[in-house]
C-alpha cells in the first residue's frame, strides 16, 4: 500500500478530533444530558478487483454521534467513523476488528478479519485469478459535519496484492485436464516439489509463484514415492508419458 505516512498522520488527527469534541460536547451539554442530539453519518467500502471488468464489493454501515447541536454529533460520528476505518486498515491481518470498530455507535460495521474477509469477497467475485491487485477505499456520506463536501472518500489502498485462495484461483477456468496431459519435459530443471496431494493445479500453481519458471512438468505418486512437482526454466521438448501432465506457463 502506498501512502502509509499520510494515513497515520489522519489517523492521529481523528483521534485529537474525538477528544476535542468530546469537550465541546461536555460544555454545549453544561451538564444536562436531555439537550443532547444524535446524528448520523453513512459510509461505504469499496473493494475494486483491478482488472478489466472486474466484480466491484461494496459494504455498507452507519454511525452515531451525539453531542450538543447536529452538526457537532455528526463531527462526532465522522471521528469514530475515520478513526475506526483507519486503525482496522493499520491492523488488518488480525482476526478481529479493533475495540473502536465495536463500540455500539456503530451499526452493520462489515468486517472482523479485514484482510482474510475482503479478499475472500473479492476473489469469489472474480473466480480465475491466483492474484488480485486490488483497491480499498471509503466513501462517507451525510450532511454538513459528516462530509466536507457531498461525499468524501478515504483511499486505504490502491494495487495492493492478495493471493486468492485455490478455490477461486481456479474456478471458471481450469480445464478438465492439465494443458498437457500425458507429457512430461525432461531436462531443463529449476528445482523439484513433493507436493501434499495428488493435484496438477499445485503444480500450476507452484509455477506461477516462480519468477524465473517457464514450464512445469506434474508427476502421479507411486507405491514408494509422493506426487512431485518439477519446475523448469524451459519447455523444452515433449515426451509422451502417462506417468505424468505438464503446462507453459504463458
Amino acid at each position: 500500500m502506498s501512502g502509509t505516512g499520510p494515513l497515520r498522520w489522519l489517523f492521529h488527527s481523528v483521534v485529537g478530533a474525538i477528544g476535542a469534541l468530546a469537550v465541546t460536547m461536555a460544555a454545549g451539554l453544561g451538564g444536562s444530558p436531555a439537550e443532547a442530539v444524535t446524528r448520523t453519518c453513512n459510509a461505504e467500502y469499496f473493494i475494486g478487483a483491478g482488472i478489466p471488468g472486474g466484480v466491484q464489493i461494496r459494504r455498507e454501515f452507519s454511525v452515531e454521534g451525539t453531542a450538543s447541536n447536529p452538526n457537532a454529533a455528526r463531527r462526532v460520528a465522522r471521528a469514530y467513523l475515520e478513526g475506526c476505518v483507519l486503525q482496522h486498515w493499520q491492523q488488518r491481518a488480525a482476526d478481529e476488528r479493533p475495540q473502536i470498530c465495536r463500540y455500539s455507535e456503530f451499526n452493520r460495521y462489515p468486517f472482523d478479519a479485514f484482510e482474510a474477509e475482503i479478499t475472500e469477497l473479492i476473489c469469489a467475485a472474480n473466480p480465475g485469478h491466483p492474484d488480485l491487485d486490488i483497491s480499498v477505499w471509503l466513501e462517507i456520506r451525510g450532511n454538513t459535519g459528516c462530509i466536507p463536501h457531498n461525499r468524501y472518500r478515504i483511499v486505504l489502498a490502491s494495487d495492493y496484492r492478495v493471493a486468492c485462495p485455490d478455490e477461486f484461483a481456479y474456478r471458471g477456468v481450469v480445464p478438465l485436464g492439465p494443458p498437457l496431459p500425458d507429457t512430461r519435459l525432461p531436462g531443463n530443471d529449476l528445482r523439484q516439489i513433493d507436493l501434499p496431494e495428488p493435484d496438477w493445479r499445485l503444480c500450476a500453481r507452484a509455477c506461477e509463484d516462480e519468477p524465473e519458471c517457464r514450464a512445469w512438468t506434474y508427476r502421479e505418486p507411486t507405491p514408494t514415492h509422493v506426487p512431485l512437482c518439477l519446475l523448469k526454466r524451459a519447455a523444452g521438448v515433449h515426451v509422451t508419458d502417462t506417468c505424468c501432465a505438464s503446462g507453459i506457463k504463458d
